[in-house]
């Protein structure tokens, strides 16, 4: 059973073997203080879906709307880690998710901010990629080779 706890949810991305996803991670959810987790209802609900998703019979993918409504307002940590755990049962269920946000994003402020935050999301793992020490080094080299050069 996937730990959709906060906790579970940064213990998964911690281990993750591309470290730029839990730095990612921690950069966006130290700036959203919005989200609803903490809810004793919602807390409940998501542990029921993590004991779900450990019988992927009991899954039903049609209820995509319900999901981004939910999904929207969550800590990235834990949209992601069940995003992760869908894709696992059901593959290209992730994709699935977020190609039906795309059709419903200018009519479901949900949507659009589950989007919104997903682009985010894919946006600073590009730049830690490319602003990554090891390439900071190289083009500090090239700089100093072409001033010298």
């Amino acid at each position: 059973m996937p730990d959709l706890s906060i906790e579970g949810a940064h213990h998964y991305w911690f281990r993750f073997k591309d470290q730029s996803v839990y730095t990612v991670i921690n950069i966006m959810e130290s700036i959203e203080q919005w989200t609803l987790d903490g809810d004793p209802d919602l807390e409940k609900s998501l542990h029921n879906l993590g004991q779900a998703l450990e019988n992927t019979e009991q899954i039903n993918l049609k209820h995509q709307e319900e999901f981004i409504q939910i999904a929207a307002y969550l800590k990235i940590s834990r949209t992601l880690r069940i995003l992760q755990a869908l894709d696992t049962a059901y593959p290209s269920a992730a994709a699935k998710l977020i190609a039906y946000a795309e059709t419903q994003s200018d009519s479901s402020p949900h949507a659009k901010t589950f989007l919104s935050r997903n682009v985010v999301f894919e946006r600073l793992r590009v730049l830690s990629r490319v602003l990554a020490p090891d390439r900071l080094i190289l083009v500090q080299s090239a700089i100093e080779e072409f001033k010298h050069g």
